[in-house]
């Protein structure tokens, strides 16, 4: 139904806003949904009867199969317009299966990465503009926030990490841990900047509530990088969103200027000094935020993989088939931390491992085919900030953490959300239906 149409409680719509909503719950939430206030293990994450997560995923399955069989024929038309050289990749995600040494973990991979893109699909494939799809998910990640906040503050035992972990202190709220939480506080910092900007003076005061409480949980996390991407998203946003500060970003020229002579000042510095080593640029870093050089056993974990990625490096290992436990190959890079490990901690050296060359290059090319989409739409529509801070902040995290195109990461789900913006925006029917300003400060906006 239209953006205008009398609301429905019961529409397949509204069924699939529900739907996405349990579907972040399932990505974060699953092992917190039968709380363990005690003995979490060593690194502070809870651990639960999985029954409770079966059966939740079970139901939000069920609802995703079914809302996207009822909108098949938009799916199938809204599928077939994302970015090509993303369409490219998931077909050689399946491709693998052919000589994937786990071809069983290989399968149930591809069954989750469909269902993150389902998910993403019933929703942004809708009625509804991709403004407000976009505006839908920060409502979703905003409400998670408040909700860790309240575990926080009336129920510390489970809301904040306890001992013996390492992370004793640190906010986890309604997640099982840590790091997942501070997931959240990054990729809604962008949304809930963005719309904080855009918004009405009437209506900026409980926006900026939202901004309070995303950036005092990103405190609470204790998370490095959580704390020092939301440093820079925050200005980020702020600036490329701004009414005020846009056209002056549009005089290219000037800030191409200052960039070559930034570059050209950098390589006559390091002409004259020398080109400091790996150590002495990260030391002061590292020491500065309680971390080592290593980025807490990173880059031996890299070091690893990559050393037995040379021997299947056009093809790769096969895509999900290589972190399968301390058996086989992933065994190497766990002996070499010491520790269980299900990612390299850095996602372009498990897109690289697990899909080859081949695979690399092609989610490469769908991210900067993506990027200057977006560069070119940003002169016309702000809401295109989101989408360019978004693949910053996406390239930054995955230096750390692994969340390209792996089922159940916020990163991954987000792309795909993404990349189903874009494709709703080709539909025939999309602007003669929705081309509605959100509101008057959005100058130029096409939603």
């Amino acid at each position: 139904m239209p953006d205008s149409a009398a609301p429905n409680l019961f529409s397949i719509d509204r069924i699939a806003t529900i739907t996405l909503v349990l579907g972040l719950i399932y990505v974060f939430v699953p092992t917190s949904l039968k709380f363990t206030a005690s003995n979490p293990d060593f690194y502070g994450q809870a651990t639960v009867d999985k029954t409770v997560d079966q059966i939740f995923n079970l139901l939000v399955y069920l609802l995703v199969i079914w809302v996207s069989w009822v909108r098949r024929h938009v799916l199938i038309l809204g599928l077939s317009r994302l970015n090509r050289w993303f369409i490219a990749y998931a077909i050689w995600t399946v491709v693998t299966l052919a000589w994937s040494p786990e071809p069983t973990e290989t399968f149930l991979t591809l069954v989750r990465l469909v269902f993150d893109m389902l998910l993403c699909a019933i929703v942004v494939l809708s009625p509804r503009s991709p403004y407000k799809s976009l505006d839908l998910l920060r409502l979703s990640l905003a409400g998670m926030i408040l909700a860790s906040l309240a575990f926080v503050i009336f129920i510390p035992s489970w809301g904040i990490v306890g001992a013996p972990s390492p992370h004793e202190g640190s906010w986890r709220g309604i997640t099982d841990h840590k790091n997942a939480m501070a997931q959240i506080v990054i990729f809604a910092s962008i949304l809930v900047t963005y719309f904080w900007v855009v918004a009405p003076p009437d209506r900026r005061r409980r926006h900026t509530l939202l901004l309070v409480a995303t950036l005092v949980m990103t405190l609470g996390t204790t998370s490095t990088t959580g704390i020092l991407l939301v440093v820079g998203i925050v200005p980020a946003t702020y600036v490329l969103a701004s009414p005020r500060l846009r056209p002056l970003l549009q005089s290219m020229g000037l800030w191409l200027g200052l960039a070559v002579a930034m570059v050209a000042f950098g390589y006559a510095y390091l002409v004259v000094a020398g080109a400091p080593t790996y150590v002495e640029l990260a030391s002061p870093v590292a020491e500065a935020f309680g971390k080592d050089v290593t980025l807490t056993g990173r880059t031996d974990i890299w070091s690893a993989v990559l050393g037995q990625a040379k021997d299947y490096w056009l093809f790769g290992y096969g895509v999900g088939a290589y972190w399968v436990g301390e058996v086989g190959p992933a065994l190497v890079p766990q002996q070499a931390v010491g520790i269980s490990l299900w990612q390299a901690h850095n996602g372009f050296v498990d897109v690289f491992n697990e899909g080859g060359a081949i695979g690399f290059v092609l989610l490469m090319a769908a991210i900067l085919s993506h990027t200057l989409w977006a560069i070119r739409r940003w002169r016309i529509d702000s809401s295109m900030t989101i989408h360019l801070v978004f693949i910053g902040v996406l390239l930054v995290s995955n230096l750390s953490e692994s969340s390209f195109t792996r089922p159940l990461e916020i990163g991954n789900m987000l792309l795909a959300f993404l990349m189903l913006c874009r494709a709703r925006e080709s539909m025939p029917h999309v602007r003669s239906a929705t081309a509605v300003q959100p509101n008057a400060t959005m100058r130029g906006a096409v939603v």
